[in-house]
């Protein structure tokens, strides 16, 4: 039988197939990747891709001691995959790392952070929301996998201020460690933390233009910090820099990477597009 030939990068993967990689995906972060692709794809088949009923029949399969339920969940219960799945977990040995993977499962969490990375080779900076115990993400570019970059040294239009000179708070471009003028009293002020974009207010007033005391802001008012970097678009335009000012540290894969975790986009508004860039790439792969 002739191969079926590879998608082009023009079409589009059904939206029916993206909702079942992202199922897919969800359900062996929930779990560490301890089940297999397979039988993840199995069990979302039968339960709808409804991957939090699925974790909930796992936790209750590994502990079915004093369970009051109805007819219908104990089918559920019963069901071959969902047995294969909590025999498999309920042999791991009970290490911090499992015992609160167990009780995220129990309460149906994820946890997660929202982190910077930032590729020196490609001068890409991103933001991702990643799980606590693997945090990881992947340059879209040039596909090297990389650590976040350390809280200490994050920056972005996302800095929080809090003036202790006046109880002034705003925020806007800036850096861990280098202090703004404050708007109000101009007092310096260095950023309290960075959050990701389109998770924070502009609280700062209508028209204020952007200063900082790193050494070579475009509107710096004042002496300087040596050895520091503005920021903002405009001194990056100005100064002619890259925009990555502290590059993460590549990540060194191990044997207990999760190949599917969700980390590449569950914080983007267009999670869909990604996993079907993702989807797509692995189709070409399979066809050269």
């Amino acid at each position: 039988m002739a191969r079926a030939a590879p998608r082009r990068r023009h079409e589009h993967i059904p939206a029916e197939e993206i909702m079942m990689e992202k199922s897919i995906r969800r359900l062996r972060e929930k779990v560490h990747g301890k089940v297999s692709i397979e039988k993840a794809a199995a069990l979302m088949l039968r339960f709808q891709m409804q991957y939090e009923s699925v974790a909930k029949y796992i936790v209750l399969a590994m502990d079915r001691e004093d369970l009051q339920m109805n007819e219908r969940d104990r089918q559920l219960l019963n069901n071959p995959s969902i047995q294969t799945a909590a025999n498999g977990l309920r042999v791991l040995e009970l290490t911090e790392q499992n015992l609160n993977m167990f009780e995220n499962l129990a309460n149906n969490e994820l946890p997660h952070d929202d982190c910077q990375f930032a590729c020196s080779v490609c001068d890409s900076v991103w933001w991702r929301r990643v799980p606590q115990r693997k945090m990881v993400s992947q340059c879209r570019r040039c596909k090297r996998k990389y650590q976040p970059v350390p809280r200490d040294r994050e920056w972005g239009s996302g800095a929080l201020f809090n003036c202790t000179n006046c109880n002034n708070t705003f925020s806007g471009w800036g850096q861990m460690g280098v202090p703004s003028p404050c708007y109000q009293c101009q007092a310096g002020v260095c950023p309290t933390r960075v959050q990701r974009p389109k998770t924070h207010s502009a609280a700062r007033p209508s028209g204020q233009q952007h200063s900082c005391m790193a050494e070579d802001c475009y509107n710096r008012q004042g002496p300087g910090v040596t050895g520091t970097h503005c920021v903002h678009p405009r001194t990056l335009q100005v100064r002619r820099r890259r925009r990555v000012l502290h590059a993460s540290e590549p990540h060194i894969s191990t044997a207990s990477t999760v190949a599917t975790c969700i980390s590449q986009g569950s914080l983007v508004e267009h999670e869909d597009v990604l996993i079907e860039q993702d989807l797509l790439e692995e189709d070409e792969n399979r066809h050269h």
